[in-house]
């Protein structure tokens, strides 16, 4: 984590994996979430309120989908936030809309 605020701090971009695999071009419907600590790390450090951008890979057209992106609020507690980030995040990884 702390390498990764680093690369976010000097503005570089990261690509999170967050899916459970089940097998090949599989994924489990939940995602993992210690991901999103990030988010208030990132804030503390920045006062800034972190990004994220879900991408769905679609294999069957060979193409990425870059869905809805959605902000992590400054305002409340990752703990007040958690479901309703996971629930976007979520529908934009599988490609919903």
């Amino acid at each position: 984590m702390r390498q990764s605020l680093r690369w976010l701090k000097s503005g570089e971009h990261l690509v999170i994996f967050p899916e459970q695999p089940s097998g090949f071009q599989s994924h489990h419907s939940w995602i993992n979430t210690g991901f999103l600590n990030i988010a208030t790390m990132y804030y503390r450090a920045t006062g800034k309120a972190l990004i994220f951008y879900p991408v769905h890979v679609d294999y069957r057209r060979h193409v990425f989908q870059v869905a809805r992106p959605i902000a992590f609020d400054t305002a409340r507690t990752l703990e007040e936030q958690q479901e309703e980030l996971v629930e976007v995040l979520a529908k934009g990884l599988r490609g919903e809309k």
